[in-house]
């Protein structure tokens, strides 16, 4: 009652007011210790109204009349009061027993005034009250008895620590971030000095081993509330940027969050849309199916806008992958993505591609040949010769490219000082245009030679186009000028020594040009 500013008789109505007035100056938010002190004076002062009320207040205890008889002010002596003046009055500051002063009323006379002056036994009137006669002591009075009420508190249910850390995390991953911070503050189950350290204890153990779509914005509320980011915190902070990213990351691969994932994933030079999230994350996330799979990686372009999502989320393994990305899929996309590799998944894409170009060209003969109906045998037997050799020059020529491509990334980088191979990536070029002119001349296949010179020329430009770092900037006069230069350069290429002295004439700039490297 006096730490509330209440008098002992307060009823319960003044205590609320009471504690309501104090409220406003004690936040659990501001001043938890504070907080604390003041609901438990709040409940002890209820409980001891509730007990006021029931049982009243009780009778003063009334002394008896022996004992107001016993702790009576003293009063004034019957004797007369002789004057010390008196000359023939020995004056005596002895006090007189009881018995002698109860016989001695009056002082006695005498005949012979001398005698009586030198009297000794005259007693003097000191004004002393008589002292009472000892009385028995009696035994101690015992205060009534009653029958004793135990009063019911009812205390609050001990906090269920982990449910409570799980439903905190829950609505972390649920919540917009203006509403969740006011709404962990104003949790009455944290308001506890014990409970609360528990409690984050526990969220935080939550976040770093399960994990849950939670977005940044969230994890820094929980951070400030739980005190997470402070110096003491055991946490360390390397820890906690990689825990909110990897949280704010799976939060932004959940359906619904597809603009959000654009923006994350926008590039200065790379735009990335919602529509292109979504539907990349649709096809990150149903099931897997091997032939759907192969089919959608077939498009060109496909493979590499999702090996860039999955490098902007930081996944580098299947096992990273958080739901609902489906850990299959993702393996699949980023075996695609993966340069300088051949694997079975770029092998199956580039049998998916050659089966389509050589429909394509099966179906271009078709049409072809319905329309100009062969005459004679003689014609007949060209047109199949036409579709067979066209179909398996298609079809080799399509799986061809893939290792192709592969070789052609093999030497447009730099080998490393140590690394294995490196003659060999420094004379392919000069070995296969020498190679295709002795193929020519020597062997009398001519289209076989001019085949691999052209091959030959195609490694040499683009070894020397991306070590030389160069840059193409299209004009349209630029492009008007090399026209004529095209079509004269298209029919000598058709002779196979011109693409090789050409892919000769490449590979001997670009040396010359990185001798200081190597």
């Amino acid at each position: 009652m006096e730490w509330l500013g209440l008098e002992p008789d307060a009823d319960e109505r003044a205590i609320k007011r009471a504690y309501a007035k104090r409220l406003k100056h004690t936040r659990p938010d501001e001043d938890a210790a504070g907080f604390q002190q003041l609901h438990e004076a709040y409940q002890a002062a209820l409980a001891y109204a509730q007990y006021r009320a029931q049982w009243g207040d009780e009778d003063e205890y009334e002394p008896e009349e022996d004992d107001q008889a016993t702790y009576a002010e003293p009063t004034a002596p019957a004797y007369p009061v002789l004057d010390v003046h008196d000359p023939v009055v020995a004056v005596s500051s002895g006090i007189a027993p009881p018995q002698e002063r109860q016989e001695r009323t009056e002082p006695p006379a005498s005949a012979d005034p001398v005698l009586d002056a030198h009297d000794p036994v005259v007693p003097v009137n000191s004004g002393i009250a008589p002292p009472r006669e000892p009385r028995e002591p009696r035994e101690p009075r015992e205060p009534p008895r009653r029958s004793v009420v135990p009063v019911e508190v009812e205390l609050p249910a001990p906090l269920d620590v982990p449910a409570f850390a799980q439903r905190l995390v829950t609505a972390a991953s649920k919540g917009p971030p203006l509403e969740f911070e006011p709404w962990l503050q104003q949790r009455p189950e944290l308001w506890s000095l014990r409970d609360k350290p528990l409690v984050g204890s526990h969220v935080l153990d939550l976040l770093l081993h399960t994990g849950a779509p939670i977005r940044q914005e969230n994890f820094d509320a929980l951070s400030r509330y739980f005190g997470w980011d402070e110096i003491d915190s055991p946490l360390d902070p390397d820890v906690a940027a990689q825990t909110r990213q990897r949280l704010h990351r799976h939060w932004l691969v959940q359906p619904g969050h597809h603009a959000w994932l654009a923006y994350y994933l926008q590039g200065p030079d790379a735009p990335f849309s919602a529509a292109q999230a979504q539907v990349n994350q649709a096809r990150l996330s149903r099931p897997w199916h091997r032939l759907r799979a192969v089919l959608t990686a077939a498009v060109p372009g496909r493979a590499g806008l999702i090996g860039r999502m999955l490098a902007g989320l930081g996944i580098h393994t299947a096992e990273q992958a958080p739901s609902p990305l489906q850990p299959e899929q993702v393996r699949f996309w980023m075996a695609l993505n993966q340069s300088g590799q051949l694997n079975a998944a770029k092998w199956q894409v580039a049998a998916a591609r050659t089966l389509v170009f050589t429909l394509g060209w099966l179906l271009l003969m078709g049409l072809m040949t319905l329309a100009v109906p062969p005459e004679g045998p003689t014609q007949v037997g060209h047109v199949m010769e036409m579709v067979v050799f066209g179909t398996l020059a298609v079809f080799v020529g399509g799986m061809l490219m893939l290792p192709f491509g592969q070789l052609l990334h093999w030497q447009s980088t730099d080998p490393a000082p140590a690394q294995r191979g490196r003659l060999l990536r420094l004379l392919l070029v000069p070995i296969l245009a020498i190679t295709s002119v002795l193929i020519i001349h020597v062997l009398d296949q001519r289209v076989a030679g001019t085949l691999l010179a052209l091959a030959t020329l195609v490694i040499a430009l683009v070894r020397w186009w991306r070590r030389g770092d160069y840059e193409f900037q299209f004009s349209g006069w630029t492009l008007l000028a090399l026209v004529p230069i095209l079509k004269v350069g298209g029919v000598a290429l058709l002779f196979g020594e011109v693409p090789a002295a050409l892919a000769l004439m490449a590979w001997a700039h670009d040396a010359v040009k990185h001798r200081g490297r190597r």
